[in-house]
């Protein structure tokens, strides 16, 4: 049996959130470049490696609070939870937001671009504007999906208050 301390999980989540940053500030540095100069990073394969990383924090996410629940096994989490459409929600919507600011402060206006041509315009783009939208549409569903299984599961969820305990740290 595989077993991982909880300080572990807290390095590895702070490694994930240092990774991710680092990566989305690299496309926006990056991605628009004055023609003539070269890339170091190939744009798709850092999204690629954003996307498993989110993934990977969701389940950073899940060892944390299964641990401070004081669960011994990711098998003991109970599998009627809310915390992974919650976290995975979470995720997702930091994708949507930094794809967005993508959108507008890293690629090619594609209204300048068809009225000039790409031979005109000073600069190139590997991720365009049309491509980070098409990313952004299935994400957006993927998005209100999560948000109405949320939802449904809050407009069903109760809690028992009468046999209820109240921990206070003195």
């Amino acid at each position: 049996m595989n077993k991982i301390k909880a300080t572990d999980i807290i390095k590895n989540k702070k490694q994930l959130d240092i990774d991710i940053s680092k990566y989305w500030n690299i496309i926006l540095k990056e991605n628009l470049l004055d023609k003539g100069l070269t890339r170091n990073y190939d744009m798709k394969a850092l999204l690629h490696s954003i996307n498993e990383m989110y993934n990977k924090r969701v389940q950073t996410k899940l060892d944390s609070i299964a641990i401070n629940l004081g669960y011994k096994s990711r098998a003991d989490f109970p599998k009627e939870s809310i915390y992974p459409i919650i976290y995975t929600l979470s995720e997702r919507n930091e994708l949507y937001v930094h794809l967005d600011k993508v959108l507008k402060i890293a690629t090619i206006n594609p209204i300048l671009k068809a009225k000039l041509g790409k031979k005109k315009l000073y600069k190139t783009e590997e991720l365009t504007a049309d491509y980070i939208k098409k990313l952004m549409i299935p994400l957006q569903l993927e998005i209100n999906g999560l948000k109405k299984k949320l939802e449904d599961f809050n407009s069903k969820a109760e809690l028992d208050i009468d046999k209820a305990y109240m921990y206070l740290v003195a």
